[in-house]
C-alpha cells in the first residue's frame, strides 16, 4: 500500500519565547505524526513550551482550555482518574494526555482524527518526563525508540541499514513480523551490526521504530 501523501508544512510562526529542552521534543512529536501543534501544560494551565505550526497565542489558548476541561472532568466521580481526553470536531480534533505532577500534553489534530502514533507518543512522553525530572506514566513505559533506517530501492521498504546513536550500522533481517494492527505498517525482526536484536516497524508516515529487547 503506498504511503499516505504528505501535505507540505506551513511556515512556522515566530516563537514568542526562547526554546527550552522541551521544544525539540514537541516539534519532533508533530513531525512524526500529523499533529498541528503540541504543548506541555503546567498544573495552572500555563504553557511551558510548545511545538508545531500554529501561532503561539493559539497554542496557549488551546492548551489552557483543554487543561480546564480536564480539571473539571477530574472533579466528577464518573471521570475521576481519566488520563486521556479526545475531542473530535468538524474542522479539527484535540487530544490531551495527563502527565505526573499535574502536567499535561495537549495536541491539535486534523479533523476526524482521535489518535496519533502510540510509538511516537510514548517516545515523546518519556523524554518530556525525563527532562522535567519525574517518572513517565506506566502506560508509556514501552521500549520503542526512533531509528533512522535505509531501505532497499524499489518501494519494498525492506530495511538494509540503520544509523544508531549517530553511527552507521549494518542490519540483517531475520524475518517478517505478523501483520501489525495497522494494515499499512511493515514489521521485521532484525539484528543490527552492534549485536542488538529487536522488532523494527515502519509506520504509514514512513517513520521507523525499534522495539528493543529487555
Amino acid at each position: 500500500m503506498p504511503d499516505r501523501p504528505r501535505r507540505p508544512l506551513k511556515q512556522k510562526h515566530e516563537r514568542d519565547q526562547d526554546p527550552t529542552p522541551f521544544s525539540h521534543i514537541l516539534d519532533e512529536l508533530c513531525r512524526r505524526t500529523f499533529a498541528r501543534a503540541a504543548a506541555l501544560v503546567d498544573p495552572e494551565g500555563e504553557t511551558v513550551d510548545y511545538g508545531g505550526q500554529l501561532a503561539p497565542f493559539d497554542v496557549r489558548v488551546l492548551a489552557a482550555e483543554l487543561r480546564l476541561l480536564q480539571q473539571h472532568l477530574g472533579r466528577t466521580r464518573a471521570h475521576e482518574g481519566v488520563h486521556e481526553i479526545a475531542i473530535v470536531a468538524r474542522r479539527k480534533s484535540f487530544l490531551l494526555h495527563v502527565l505526573p505532577e499535574g502536567y499535561a500534553l495537549v495536541l491539535e489534530l486534523p479533523r476526524r482524527a482521535s489518535r496519533v502514533s502510540e510509538r511516537a507518543l510514548s517516545v515523546a512522553v518519556r523524554r518530556l518526563c525525563t527532562e522535567a525530572g519525574f517518572a513517565a506514566p506506566r502506560r508509556f513505559s514501552g521500549c520503542w525508540r526512533e531509528i533512522e533506517v535505509q531501505e532497499l530501492p524499489g518501494g519494498s521498504h525492506r530495511p538494509t541499514g540503520a544509523v544508531v546513536d549517530g553511527v552507521q550500522a549494518s542490519l540483517i533481517v531475520l524475518g517478517r513480523l505478523a501483520r501489525p494492527t495497522v494494515a499499512s505498517e511493515l514489521g521485521f525482526r532484525v539484528r543490527l551490526g552492534t549485536g542488538q536484536e529487536g522488532n523494527l516497524v515502519r509506520e504509514p508516515l514512513g517513520r521507523w521504530y525499534l522495539e528493543e529487547d529487555d
